[in-house]
C-alpha cells in the first residue's frame, strides 16, 4: 500500500474548485460544490479601525474594526456589540 500526503496553503479566501488525480484517474471524492477557503486567524498587524484618538468618559463612541488575516483576507461577518 502506498500513502501520499499533499499539503496546500491557499492565501486568498473564496470558493475554489478542487480535484485530485493520480495516474490520470480522479479520486472518488465529491467536490462538485467546491471547497470554501475561509480567512485564518485575525492579525492585529493587518486589521484596521476608525476610532477617534480622543474619547470622553461616559460618552458613547462608535467605531468600525476591519479584521484581516495575515494574508490580508477580510473577515466577512456582521455583529452588533451593543
Amino acid at each position: 500500500m502506498v500513502y501520499f500526503r499533499v499539503d496546500y496553503t491557499p492565501r486568498v479566501s473564496g470558493l475554489y474548485s478542487a480535484s485530485i488525480k493520480i495516474n490520470d484517474m480522479y479520486l472518488w471524492t465529491d467536490h462538485s460544490f467546491g471547497v470554501m477557503i475561509d480567512p485564518t486567524y485575525a492579525s492585529a498587524h493587518h486589521s484596521t479601525h476608525n476610532s477617534n484618538a480622543v474619547a470622553v468618559a461616559g460618552a458613547e463612541q462608535l467605531f468600525d474594526v476591519v479584521l484581516r488575516d495575515r494574508f490580508d483576507n477580510r473577515f466577512s461577518f456582521n455583529w452588533d456589540s451593543r
